[in-house]
């Protein structure tokens, strides 16, 4: 996917990263700001394609457990639960 109505993919997954660090605080915008290459690459090469556009994945997808301790996932979607870089990439071997 190089070319489409909204832009090429990398300005897609640009947009998609500055919509997800607008809306973030906290740990999950410190994970926003580090090195995403690999999740940028993930994004462009593999997810935008197979799904036609990035609506409803959030990444760092911050989850407060009940005592108030936070974790991290990489990717969650509106759709299924956690989804981990591993996970979809075992998805698209299988």
């Amino acid at each position: 996917m190089t070319n489409d109505k909204n832009g090429t993919a990398a300005e897609i997954v640009q947009a998609f990263i500055e919509k997800q660090r607008k809306s973030a605080a906290g740990q999950r915008l410190a994970m926003l700001n580090r090195d995403l290459s690999g999740t940028i690459k993930l994004l462009t090469d593999i997810l935008l394609p197979v799904f036609g556009s990035l609506e409803g994945f959030h990444l760092e997808y911050e989850i407060v457990g009940a005592k108030e301790s936070s974790s991290t996932r990489t990717f969650t979607t509106s759709h299924s639960a956690s989804c981990s870089n591993a996970t979809v990439l075992s998805l698209m071997s299988s």
